[in-house]
């Protein structure tokens, strides 16, 4: 479920939006990839809203943010993350100790995936959700091919480093990448996971400041 704040209240909620951008030569709107989304579209209530940093003649600015699990996670486009950042202080502070102290180990973990990683060639590969589901459908691609015959030796696929444009991969590295890439988000999940679990079971607000500082001394 998605939670739509204007000045930090929830205005909507949807299980589904549309990221969407203006079109460059009319005052229409269409579809757009998150990353370069200047608004969205609540399916739900055909209502439009203008992402926040985006100034859109006649539409309120928001900030989108995920509920999973009853915890948050900002879901905004990646230039205005910053700003969502900085309203979550505000809407953070509005909830208990344990949901603000789960609410941070998930922001932690979101930019921990926006780094990417550095793989065993030096390059840096962005291992979003969306980067993993577009991997996932290459090697899909890769597979069909083998189970059809195809020499696993002889099967390209095209793929990229962070920032730069796509290119060959043989079918064997390109799952290699995504075994490692697979192996590392786990090690991620799996230290937000164990931090949250420390934060229900702990008895008061000081105890789980101990698990949120220990979280993030880790990281240091």
């Amino acid at each position: 479920m998605y939670k739509i704040y204007r000045n930090n209240e929830v205005i909507a909620t949807t299980d589904r939006l549309v990221y969407i951008k203006k079109h460059p030569t009319n005052d229409s709107f269409v579809p757009a990839e998150e990353s370069d989304a200047e608004g969205i579209a609540v399916q739900s209530s055909s209502q439009v809203f203008a992402l926040m940093g985006n100034k859109i003649k006649g539409l309120e600015q928001v900030v989108v943010v995920e509920a999973d699990g009853g915890t948050l996670i900002d879901n905004t486009n990646a230039d205005v993350e910053h700003i969502a950042d900085i309203l979550s202080v505000d809407i953070i502070s509005n909830m208990s100790e344990k949901d603000r102290a789960i609410a941070v180990t998930n922001r932690w973990l979101k930019n921990e995936l926006r780094k990417g990683m550095v793989w065993e060639d030096g390059n840096t590969y962005t291992i979003t959700d969306r980067k993993q589901s577009n991997l996932l459908s290459q090697l899909v691609i890769g597979s069909v091919q083998v189970i059809n015959g195809a020499d696993p030796n002889e099967v390209t696929l095209r793929w990229n480093e962070t920032g730069k444009p796509q290119t060959d991969w043989k079918y064997a590295d390109l799952c290699k990448l995504a075994y490692d890439i697979r192996d590392h988000v786990d090690s991620l999940v799996v230290k937000q996971q164990k931090a949250e679990e420390q934060i229900v079971k702990a008895k008061t607000d000081d105890k789980v400041e101990k698990v949120l500082r220990g979280f993030h001394i880790d990281e240091e």
